[in-house]
């Protein structure tokens, strides 16, 4: 476990650097394997989507935006970006035409787009903010930029306060009351991102920043170093006291214009469509406290103030160049960010728990939870099998839909049947490699059954159970669903349990210890998906989970090769439950989690 006060903690090793948006990690090994060097072509979605916001802000036709943005979603699901390339197939993807073709290729070529380049220099920063506001067309954007000087978000709420928009001709009252309205919405949403959202753009700022200062004197810092599934704020810590040089370092990063600093900050930046980014500059032996302080939660510190009394120190008096070093001072063990919570962690960090055994994306074996073409996937099994060999999985479950989800083209008993033989003939063309095993992701029906004939039962290897529909049903009805479900004597696991979908959709209402009462008695399994707009079952509910005694598989919930990576998601997600990796199914060789997870004992 690396202890170094900027060090990643170990669910991020691996980490190759990504843009802002990319919602996707790039390739990373799952297994200890040496780390191969980042993709040349990384960024390529990130800076389509950038170039995707300018010409929302410039263009008229709309349309060029939409392809950037389709085009960006196309190769961010390409496991291997780099060989497409360089195969000459990137227009065969879904999406890619010759134009996009051409600015992909350039960026892998060079690391950066001419044309972006061209629309960063000709088109006002404060223009693209204004047109990523739902209801601010890119040519009114522009308006208001020219003829009122607004420069952002903020500059145009105040016009429209101070009854300025009115005074542009064939505007008004009823415009500047529409744009408040549209400036309310936006603000309830910027700033408050899915962490996979905002993580590629996070990292490569603090990989700029450390490229200068180095590995020890510049860090991600907040929620998103604990994992927090939303992220408010992008938070860093520089050890430099000479804050304009760090403002102009950032000024130079290319993504961000400068902003106000919040209180017990140094400086303020923005994302266009993003997070603000909250920057601290301190002196090198306050680095270790200032890095500790904005990322531990305020109870965590609050724990560590108290440790401190009792040791007769003041905590934010201590001086260090590290968190480690401020650990030992209060005689505790390194904590790792994702378990800063302040729920009793340094209580059992006094006790001897150094949180060691903590579950690492090295130590996960199998890739559990994988669509194929069968029901709404883009690969086939054959292919779906190959690409987790090509992470370093050992095996992988194929659980493609049942037949209550008929808009994913879920499969009846008899295309379940047959799939197993479509399993058998992939698992004879990858050979011994990698084992397939043979499941289903079947719906919990609204009155809590399981949609799979119990007659499949005896041939299937996996069972995951899971909420498709009538998400809204109310408190009693959805705790009695879940309940009946759990309690089957079925071997089962509970698949993306709460339902939600990040910023999106809440999480079912259910009163949440009476079902995972009913999942220990059961012997249900709890999924930790990594999707990165589910991430769910959430830290707290694994954290009650364990209490009961309760295993956990970590999985990826995966359509696509690229959707295997999703697993480090799952992986940051465990460890902020406290997860150890020996309650952790998948950490398991392929033949001991089969028997772990078989739905009908042998």
């Amino acid at each position: 476990m690396s202890t170094g006060a900027g060090a990643p903690s170990p669910g991020r090793a691996d980490v190759a650097e990504r843009g802002f948006g990319t919602g996707t990690a790039t390739v990373v090994g799952v297994v200890p394997q040496p780390v191969a060097s980042a993709s040349r072509c990384a960024p390529a979605p990130a800076i389509l989507r950038e170039i995707a916001r300018y010409l929302r802000a410039v263009d008229t036709r709309s349309f060029r935006a939409k392809a950037y943005e389709r085009g960006a979603a196309s190769i961010d699901a390409v496991a291997d970006l780099d060989r497409v390339v360089s195969e000459g197939r990137i227009e065969q993807l879904p999406g890619v035409g010759s134009g996009i073709a051409r600015v992909v290729t350039e960026i892998c070529e060079t690391g950066s787009s001419e044309l972006l380049e061209r629309l960063r220099r000709e088109v006002p920063r404060g223009v693209v903010e204004l047109a990523a506001v739902r209801g601010i067309s890119g040519p009114q954007a522009r308006r208001l930029h020219a003829e009122l000087g607004v420069e952002s978000v903020e500059d145009l709420e105040r016009a429209c306060i101070e009854g300025r928009v009115r005074t542009l001709r064939g505007l008004g009252p009823k415009t500047e009351e529409r744009l408040l309205g549209a400036i309310a919405a936006h603000s309830a949403r910027s700033g408050r991102v899915p962490l996979a959202t905002a993580e590629g753009a996070a990292l490569a700022l603090e990989a700029w920043l450390r490229s200068h200062y180095g590995d020890d004197a510049a860090s991600l810092a907040g929620g998103i170093r604990r994992w927090e599934e939303i992220v408010a704020t992008i938070d860093l810590v520089v050890a430099s006291d000479d804050q304009e040089e760090v403002a102009q370092r950032i000024d130079g990063f290319g993504q961000v214009a400068r902003g106000e600093p919040d209180e017990g900050f140094s400086l303020g930046f923005r994302f266009a469509g993003g997070p603000r980014i909250r920057v601290l500059c301190t002196t090198p032996d306050r680095y270790g406290y200032e890095l500790l302080a904005r990322t531990g939660s305020a109870e965590h510190m609050l724990e560590l103030a108290k440790r401190a009394r009792e040791k007769g120190l003041v905590l934010d008096e201590i001086r260090a160049a590290s968190e480690t070093e401020i650990y030992a001072r209060l005689d505790l063990p390194y904590l790792p960010p994702e378990v800063r919570e302040g729920d009793g962690e340094v209580e059992l960090a006094a006790n001897g728990d150094d949180f060691a055994d903590l579950v690492t994306q090295g130590d996960i074996r199998g890739a559990v939870h994988c669509h194929t073409l069968d029901s709404d996937g883009r690969l086939s099994i054959e292919q779906m099998a190959r690409a987790a060999l090509e992470l370093g999985f050992a095996y992988i479950t194929i659980t493609d839909h049942s037949a209550a989800a008929y808009y994913a083209h879920g499969l009846d008993a008899e295309r379940l049947r047959q799939q197993r033989g479509a399993i058998a003939a992939a698992q004879q063309a990858v050979g011994d490699q990698i084992r397939i095993l043979a499941g289903t992701e079947c719906d919990i029906l609204s009155n809590g059954d399981l949609d799979v004939a119990s007659e499949l039962l005896p041939d299937l290897d996996v069972v995951i159970a899971s909420i498709h529909a009538r998400h809204g049903q109310a408190e009693d009805a959805m705790t009695t669903r879940l309940v009946k479900c759990l309690a089957l004597p079925v071997r089962k696991i509970w698949g993306h349990p709460l339902g939600r979908l990040l910023l999106l959709r809440d999480p079912v209402p259910c009163r949440l210890d009476e079902v995972l009462d009913a999942a220990a008695l059961g012997r249900a399994v709890i999924e930790v998906n990594g999707d990165p707009r589910r991430l769910d079952l959430h830290p707290a509910g694994l954290r009650a989970s364990r209490r009961r005694g309760l295993s956990f598989v970590i999985s990826a919930d995966a359509h696509s090769a690229r959707g295997l990576q999703a697993t480090r998601y799952a992986v940051g997600i465990a460890r902020r439950g406290w997860l150890r990796r020996g309650e952790v199914l998948n950490t398991l060789p392929a033949h001991e989690f089969a028997r772990a997870v078989r739905p009908i004992a042998a």
